[in-house]
Order: C-alpha cells, then structure tokens, then sequence
C-alpha cells in the first residue's frame, strides 16, 4: 500500500511505534520508513516515555548543525546556499569569501586563493594572495623548491 505525504503529517505527532504504524495503515514497517526517507522526515524521540515527533532535520534544524561552519580536508568552509559559486550542498571556502569582502567582487572560478603561510585555517586578509590562474599558482610553488646534492626536491626556507 502506497501512503500519501497528507497521511504521513496526519501521523506526524502519532506515539505509536513503526510496527503499530504499518498495522494501523495496512503495509509493513519498510514502507513507513522509505516513506519518510522520500519526504525527508526522521521519527526521534522527545521524552523517555515513548512519545515521538516527526521533523525535518536538515540545516538548521539538524541536530549537528555547528553554525553553518564545516572542517574539510583542512580547509573552512561556510554554509552559503545562495552564493554564486557556493557547492550543491551550499558551501563555500572560507578564504574565497575574505577575499571577495576584501576586493569587493565575487571571485570567478578560475581565480585562487593561496595562503602565504601554508596554513589553510588561516584566513586573515594579510595571510592571502589572489592568482587570476592555477597555472600562476603553481609557478609560485615552485619557485620555492630547489633540488639538493643528491637530486631530491626540498623547499626553501623563507
């Protein structure tokens, strides 16, 4: 049996369990969960006596929401959905948008940001240099390597 999404908000505040669910509307227990996985809803608990509350959990309402602020592979990124270059997920670089408050512009895609001290957490405007291309990018790198007697690449120290 197919349950409607006007079935499953009548049910939003419902105590009952999955199984008393599926009995109560004539399907099983995986047709309730995919149900609500297709309406992006979660059943959490509210109190220790059993009642539960269907909600939404994304963004803001999730309960693992640190401010819209994210730590990938060592890099800041912010929660910005309606940037112009923001990620589908609505993300963005944390060092890109000191940069574009700094100039005043939004950055195209081909422009980098690179951070002077190699750290990559910090995203101080004076820590910052914009290239137009990766390529000028990594002339830049690699005007701080040098091989050494035995022929190996090591950076020089600034």
């Amino acid at each position: 049996m197919k349950i409607t999404k006007e079935q499953i908000i009548k049910i939003s505040n419902s105590p009952l369990s999955f199984n008393n669910l599926a009995l109560k509307y004539g399907c099983n227990e995986k047709t309730i969960r995919r149900n609500l996985k297709k309406f992006n809803l979660r059943k959490i608990p509210t109190s220790r006596v059993g009642n539960y509350k269907w909600i939404k959990r994304f963004g803001k309402k999730s309960p693992n929401w640190s401010g819209g602020e994210s730590k990938i592979n060592g890099r800041i990124y912010l929660y910005f959905p309606k940037h112009p270059n923001a990620t589908k997920k609505g993300y963005i670089l944390k060092s890109r948008l000191v940069m574009e408050n700094h100039l005043g512009r939004f950055l195209n895609h081909k422009e980098v940001v690179h951070h002077i001290d190699g750290n990559k957490l910090n995203n101080e405007i004076k820590n910052l240099r914009l290239f137009t291309n990766q390529s000028k990018h990594i002339k830049n790198h690699i005007k701080n390597i040098k091989k050494n007697n035995k022929g190996h690449f090591i950076w020089k120290k600034k």
